[in-house]
């Protein structure tokens, strides 16, 4: 499984990092701190040991990323191996949605 844990905290990003290593996820996990480096990664492809593309499974995101002000900001991202979305968020602000 390819994760992308997208948060501004890097004590943050390593925590959840700790956390999936502890459940069991033995996978890439890479980390970014900012909303245009996110699509960089999502957008990333790299072939796998088949010759095949592959992209992310999952990205967990900080709501309060900086950059995101919207979660339309979220589309446009690579539609042939799109990854699913983990939202983080200490309170909900309904303008957001």
């Amino acid at each position: 499984m390819r994760i992308l844990i997208a948060d501004a905290s890097p004590l943050y990003r390593r925590g959840v990092r700790l956390f999936l290593q502890q459940a069991g996820f033995r996978s890439l996990v890479m980390e970014t701190n900012c909303l245009d480096d996110m699509h960089r990664f999502v957008n990333f492809y790299y072939k796998d040991r088949w010759g095949q593309q592959q992209g992310l499974d999952l990205v967990i995101l900080d709501r309060c990323l900086p950059g995101l002000t919207t979660f339309s900001q979220l589309s446009g991202f690579n539609l042939a191996h799109p990854p699913r979305f983990l939202v983080m968020a200490e309170s909900v602000d309904r303008a957001f949605i």
